[in-house]
């Protein structure tokens, strides 16, 4: 093979040295992963429960290890909500305007602030990380972890708010989700179960396991949570999430009265141009959702049972920052910091994996989730809430 060009040896050196490539037509084998090879040269694996394939470079990494995480593996997209309360520092004409409008609206003062709200698009992505993991530790904590890849996108649609700068981007989040097989094989929060939503479901039962949720935010955020995994019939409820701020250190100490609150959230809808919302929603659920977020959550749910299709059951991930669990850049923690644990209060996140029969009689998944995080400016604890209904691609 002197004479024969590079390119052409290479590829007899490969096809000797891994044999050849499996072929579409020919029969898997009762048992045996389905392997051909992807874009980057590793092969690619069936994972048989959901039908999922991604490449993989160990051949042998058996996907079941992931247990109940299984079932994320792939791409969902959907839409969801966000409602943030940011600063105002009214150091420039334009933001000394927007908080002369709003106090003129509510014909009282507040804090420096303002809401925004916003309707989004968003693609979440999970795949495999084809290795265990070790533990420092002794006895059961030597037991691996098995890890899922994620990516996190989300976008407002609505080209009237794109920003010249950032275009329609949100938020940015790559992280790692963690599974440590087993009963008590983490060091828990003390008042995660405590916290633990629809305990009260038919069929109730906490999952052998717990999740380790590993995220980096590029405004300056990285995060550490720890979850737990239970079952249930039927679909969840959705915990109702308040945008009321509150004194950390005196809980009857409100910067925005509940008047106030009502009267921004109608002022955010009515008069701003600087929101969306859900174009199908009546200004009355409009004003509805800025005040409760996870009104989303249930009016898709609706939506769903009015097209004939039943949740038949749901499996709830549930995970709550650790006491340090968040890290920010010095300019947040001087501007708005956000903070794991805050009085009361601290990060949580629950998302439900709903098993779905159709009015045709057939199965599929949807994601839906509700998280919850606080920034800290002007001396309050100013919640930031998300939520989404996302669907397997």
């Amino acid at each position: 093979m002197r004479n024969t060009p590079a390119h052409v040896r290479k590829a007899f050196d490969r096809r000797r040295r891994d044999g050849p490539a499996p072929r579409r037509h020919q029969q898997q084998k009762a048992g045996v992963p389905q392997i051909r090879r992807g874009l980057a040269g590793f092969p690619r694996q069936r994972n048989q429960s959901t039908g999922m394939e991604q490449e993989m470079a160990n051949e042998s990494f058996d996907v079941n290890q992931l247990e109940y995480l299984k079932q994320m593996i792939g791409t969902w997209k959907g839409r969801g909500f966000s409602q943030i309360q940011l600063p105002e520092d009214g150091k420039t004409q334009a933001s000394r305007d927007r908080l002369n409008a709003q106090n003129a609206y509510l014909k009282s003062t507040t804090p420096a602030h303002r809401s925004k709200f916003n309707t989004t698009q968003e693609t979440l992505t999970f795949s495999a990380v084809d290795h265990p993991f070790s533990r420092i530790g002794s006895g059961d904590e030597q037991s691996p972890l098995f890890a899922l890849r994620y990516l996190q996108d989300i976008v407002d649609p609505d080209p009237r708010l794109n920003d010249p700068l950032f275009k329609d981007h949100l938020h940015h989040e790559p992280g790692y989700w963690l599974y440590a097989p087993g009963a008590g094989s983490i060091r828990l929060p003390a008042d995660l179960d405590g916290r633990t939503p629809n305990k009260t479901k038919p069929g109730f039962s906490m999952r052998n396991g717990h999740v380790v949720r590993q995220a980096m935010i590029p405004h300056g955020n990285a995060l550490v949570a720890i979850g737990n995994i239970a079952g249930f019939t039927g679909a969840p409820d959705f915990s109702a999430l308040s945008t009321q701020p509150s004194d950390p250190n005196n809980g009857a100490n409100v910067p925005v009265s509940g008047d106030q609150l009502k009267l921004l959230d109608r002022y955010a809808v009515e008069v701003l141009e600087t929101n969306s919302f859900p174009a199908e929603m009546t200004t009355a659920e409009k004003i509805e959702l800025a005040g409760n977020p996870a009104k989303l959550l249930e009016h898709d749910l609706a939506r769903l049972k009015l097209g004939g299709d039943t949740v038949v059951s749901t499996l709830q991930i549930h995970m709550v920052a650790a006491s340090t669990g968040i890290s920010n850049i010095p300019h947040l923690q001087r501007n708005a910091n956000v903070q794991a644990n805050r009085g009361t209060a601290r990060f949580s996140a629950t998302f439900f994996l709903e098993s779905i029969q159709t009015k045709e009689g057939h199965q599929r998944l949807q994601l839906q989730y509700s998280q919850t995080l606080f920034l800290d400016f002007t001396g309050f604890s100013w919640p930031h809430h998300t939520v989404g209904t996302l669907i397997r691609q």
